[in-house]
């Protein structure tokens, strides 16, 4: 139904090298403090696996569980971790916080569910209608 995008995320101020393969970033991204949304890395591991083709190794300093608290730690100073896009643009507009290696990244499916007899409800359609005009 929807489709979320998270990137790495890092206070505006960190320093990020340039020209680097891939091991070197996940050498570089291992050296940092991560903030977890749980203490299984759920996001995080995903994009491992994905990028670097293994489980992270890596102990979080801390798990908030709540996407907007994260953000809020990072914007502080306190570590990095992963965000969806579409909490960032005002953190990024005013230059809290910037994306780490773009091409870094992780979709995550979103799919509304209900049970078939309410499937006309007009709750249910007003919901499935905003959602799908949002996509297009």
């Amino acid at each position: 139904m929807h489709e979320e995008e998270f990137v790495i995320v890092a206070p505006d101020y960190l320093e990020i090298p340039e020209n680097l393969d891939l091991k070197s970033k996940e050498k570089f991204l291992l050296s940092q403090k991560w903030i977890s949304y749980g203490l299984e890395l759920p996001i995080i591991r995903r994009l491992w696996r994905e990028h670097f083709k293994r489980r992270p190794i890596i102990k979080p300093i801390h798990v908030i569980p709540n996407l907007h608290l994260i953000l809020k730690a990072i914007e502080s100073g306190i570590g990095i971790s992963l965000i969806p896009t579409y909490i960032l643009l005002n953190s990024m507009q005013e230059a809290k916080a910037k994306v780490l290696f773009k091409e870094l990244k992780v979709s995550n499916k979103l799919y509304i569910a209900y049970k078939t007899k309410n499937k006309h409800l007009p709750e249910i359609n007003k919901i499935t209608a905003a959602l799908s005009i949002k996509n297009n």
